[in-house]
């Protein structure tokens, strides 16, 4: 639950491509975001049961990516183990 937002941050969004093979699956992302690759290097992929989604989480890290079926997505990403988190929203092509 939100309860309040912070506004923007100076953390720049940037494209990315999912790879999936069932259970797992690899973030590419530009060179310049490299962190996210390490990040999601070892990452899982649950698949929704009652709705069309997949919620992609990385292996040492706390955050996501949920995937939709209209192709909208929500970037969760937690830079330390403060609870203060950065959030995009975005629509996959």
């Amino acid at each position: 639950m939100h309860v309040s937002c912070a506004g923007k941050t100076n953390v720049p969004t940037f494209p990315f491509t999912l790879q999936t093979k069932e259970k797992t699956v690899e973030l590419i992302a530009p060179t310049s975001f490299e962190v996210f690759n390490q990040l999601y290097s070892a990452s899982q992929v649950q698949w929704g049961v009652e709705a069309l989604y997949a919620v992609v989480t990385p292996a040492a890290s706390t955050g996501y990516i949920k995937i939709f079926q209209n192709g909208n997505y929500v970037f969760r990403y937690y830079p330390s183990k403060q609870s203060d988190g950065i959030m995009s929203l975005g629509k996959c092509e």
